[in-house]
């Protein structure tokens, strides 16, 4: 029995790593927030969103994640204040 694609695996798959922004040639403000997506181990990608250069972004977690088609992936994320939810991303979107 093979085992169950990890949270890296699945988001590495669809290409979903590294830096995604609504225009990636203007840089990081308000208008145009960067969200960083890293492997932090095989179960864990951190998702960072940053709107200031000079400070912090908001942090969350993907503790799951599921191919639910061809090019759709299903994330459960985990914020640092306990709360949580379920996105969908199209992975054909992917750059």
């Amino acid at each position: 029995m093979s085992q169950a694609a990890s949270v890296s695996e699945i988001l590495e798959k669809h290409g979903l790593l590294g830096i995604w922004s609504a225009d990636c040639t203007k840089p990081l403000s308000k208008q145009n927030r960067y969200a960083v997506y890293r492997a932090l181990d095989s179960d864990h990608v951190q998702r960072e969103v940053k709107s200031d250069p000079t400070t912090a972004g908001v942090l969350s977690i993907a503790d799951r994640a599921s191919e639910s088609g061809p090019n759709e992936v299903n994330i459960s994320w985990v914020d640092g204040a306990g709360g949580g939810r379920v996105d969908r991303a199209d992975a054909a979107q992917a750059p």
